[in-house]
């Protein structure tokens, strides 16, 4: 599957989080892969694909103002090929290159499927799932619906290999009463290939007031709040959090700004403990207080790290903040590791640990 990074420079710049007013543009990939579109008769060659919106994305939210769809599909080298070929048998003097500008002109921002699968597609965004009445209607009128459906959200139909548009904007209904509705796509081709993939990506933006929770958050309240509500959710064992507490030589890094808030976190949980059954691993609890300093040492990492992965879903920090997160915290290892004592060991366990560094 292609990057979603070259996906989204295309997609929109808004992706950097733009600030009026208290309102945030954010946005996500719904979906990024070739899609196999069936033959159903002589003349088209169609599929549904439904795709949702997750309720995560939608909870970054306190306000939501405006929603938007934006799609491309793309047959790929072949298929333009195919295109120019055709369009030169009909015109000889056609310049077949405006058609192609999003194809031909932006290949930083896409690529291009391989497979060959002809020209002239169609691509439709329905309410709800690829079942419902409405569509099994609109997929039985072959190329070309009758009349107007009501469950149609927007159609766009293409001769040529790339169809592309940008921010459609959703009705309100989808994000006024509803926080993750589901979605029907249509593509659609008229290749006369048996069997036809296409290039399909589909992205949401959304444009609110975003959660000032997290937007606020310092490095050490995210480290402390991570740790803490990890060693309550797996009932981490009280012994064993003492242990960790009271030999600060061997896992913590004097004055590190990662081991600060990581120590602080074992204590405040050693101060109002409460006792529920443990779910830690005992292969990570016999380490912390059996292996050699070195183990103990990746036996925190491991516990770290897990926690600290575990509380950015929790806090459903878009890229953009989970980027300037990560910044702060690398940042903070390679400060921390300059104060490491020399007998300390070769790694701090607490940074490398928020730092995703693997043991």
């Amino acid at each position: 599957m292609k990057s979603i990074f070259i996906t989204c420079s295309i997609f929109f710049a808004s992706l950097c989080l733009a600030q009026t007013d208290a309102t945030t543009t954010l946005s996500t990939i719904l979906l990024d892969r070739e899609i196999q579109l069936n033959q159903k008769n002589k003349k088209t060659h169609s599929n549904f694909v439904n795709i949702s919106i997750p309720e995560d994305f939608w909870n970054q939210f306190e306000r939501i103002d405006a929603v938007f769809i934006s799609a491309w599909t793309g047959t790929g080298a072949a298929g333009k090929a195919q295109f120019e070929k055709d369009i030169k048998k009909m015109d000889p003097n056609f310049d077949a290159s405006p058609l192609l500008y999003f194809a031909e002109k932006a290949p930083g921002f896409f690529t291009f499927p391989q497979k060959q699968s002809g020209f002239g597609t169609e691509l439709a965004i329905f309410e709800g799932a690829a079942d419902t009445v409405c569509l099994k209607r609109y997929n039985k009128s072959k190329i070309a619906p009758k009349g107007i459906f009501p469950c149609i959200i927007e159609r766009f139909v293409t001769t040529t290999p790339v169809n592309f548009f940008y921010r459609y904007a959703l009705p309100k209904k989808y994000y006024a009463t509803a926080k993750s509705p589901s979605l029907s796509l249509l593509l659609r081709s008229s290749s006369k290939k048996d069997t036809v993939l296409l290039d399909t990506k589909i992205a949401i933006t959304v444009m609110g007031k975003r959660q000032e929770a997290v937007a606020a958050l310092s490095m050490s309240d995210f480290l402390k709040d991570a740790v803490l509500n990890g060693l309550k959710a797996e009932g981490f064992p009280l012994n064993h959090a003492r242990w960790i507490a009271e030999n600060p030589k061997v896992f913590f890094v004097t004055k590190c700004q990662i081991c600060s808030p990581v120590q602080a976190a074992f204590e405040a949980y050693i101060k109002n403990y409460q006792e529920t059954k443990s779910i830690v691993s005992q292969e990570i609890l016999d380490a912390l207080v059996l292996g050699k300093v070195e183990e103990k040492q990746i036996a925190l990492t491991k516990i770290v790290n897990g926690y600290v992965e575990k509380h950015y879903k929790e806090l459903n920090m878009n890229p953009r903040e989970k980027s300037i997160m990560i910044s702060n915290l690398e940042s903070a290892r390679k400060s921390g590791m300059t104060i490491k004592a020399a007998d300390f060991g070769k790694f701090c366990p607490s940074c490398d640990g928020a730092c995703g560094i693997k043991k």
